[in-house]
């Protein structure tokens, strides 16, 4: 299913513009089916993880910096360079900058060879941390050219990410993880689907401004594509640069790079206008290509280093 995730993407958009009426009439749903995901992601997360990767708080503070400190200030300077000069865009850019790290980053990590429990530890700090985080990030960024309701939006994140994170880690611990080992065969199917309902749900609810946007949507998913690839490139070079440990390293690129744009959509349809949520969902075409990328190149410069020592050796 990973191989065909774009245009199963794609598809969904299509849904959503085909059948508006119909699917838009779900959106009361959407809080819950993306609670489900996240439910579903916490619960391969356990407490002897999350302690273990507290002993190196370099690290963390290295990604959530990356995160929320330095990828923001990019948005922000998009919007001081005149690049999105539409409010509810750049509203949108600004929330795609806010939300917490992807829990799918947790998948490369562990296909990069990374440390994955400093992954875990990550995703659910960023997750815990977002009701607070998310509002703050977008009235700093974008306050003065977007109206929208902080403390809704924190609410909202409060029982879609931050309560079901912590009943999918008390799961894991209740069961010694074999509630996780259960669920391994369909959770990543499941969480796909419902990422797919959810945009075309979103879609189909925001379908009327949606068809009435009158911007140039190239310029637009441009700006997104240059997003995506340059918030890895400076995930890759603040961790190259500041972190030592290879798989400490790689864990920071992707984790820092990587965004849950689903919860960014739920969060786009609720709290904001619907033009809001056009960049943000746009994001999801790029964001699982763009990573794929990234460990391709990865993986030839780990090569290249290997063939190289090896030929110093010899």
């Amino acid at each position: 299913m990973q191989k065909y995730f774009v245009p199963i993407i794609v598809g969904c958009f299509a849904l959503g513009g085909m059948f508006p009426d119909v699917l838009g009439s779900f959106k009361p749903w959407v809080p819950w089916l993306f609670a489900a995901m996240t439910l579903t992601g916490a619960l391969r997360v356990s407490l002897k993880e999350i302690k273990h990767a507290l002993l190196s708080p370099f690290q963390i503070v290295t990604a959530l910096a990356v995160l929320h400190v330095i990828f923001p200030a990019l948005v922000f300077l998009i919007g001081k360079a005149g690049l999105a000069n539409d409010p509810d865009l750049y509203a949108g850019l600004a929330l795609l900058s806010a939300v917490p790290t992807a829990v799918s980053g947790i998948m490369w990590v562990t296909l990069m060879k990374g440390n994955v429990a400093l992954g875990v530890t990550l995703v659910t700090l960023d997750s815990i941390l977002s009701p607070l985080v998310v509002p703050a990030t977008v009235m700093i960024v974008a306050g003065a050219a977007v109206s929208f309701d902080a403390g809704s939006l924190m609410v909202s994140l409060l029982w879609m990410v931050v309560v079901p994170t912590i009943i999918g880690v008390t799961l894991h611990e209740a069961t010694d993880g074999r509630i996780a080992e259960a669920v391994a065969p369909y959770g990543a199917v499941f969480c796909k689907l419902v990422l797919g309902s959810v945009i075309a749900i979103n879609v189909g609810a925001s379908w009327e401004k949606v068809a009435s946007y009158t911007g140039n949507f190239l310029v637009l998913f441009s700006i997104l594509l240059g997003m995506t690839l340059l918030g890895f490139v400076v995930a890759w070079t603040v961790a190259r640069l500041l972190i030592r440990d290879p798989a400490d390293a790689t864990t920071i690129t992707f984790v820092s790079g990587m965004r849950n744009i689903s919860a960014g959509v739920v969060l786009a349809m609720s709290g904001f206008d619907p033009l809001v949520s056009i960049p943000v969902t746009g994001a999801i075409l790029f964001q699982q290509p763009v990573a794929a990328l990234v460990a391709r190149l990865m993986q030839r410069r780990r090569a290249g280093t290997v063939s190289a020592s090896e030929a110093v050796s010899v």
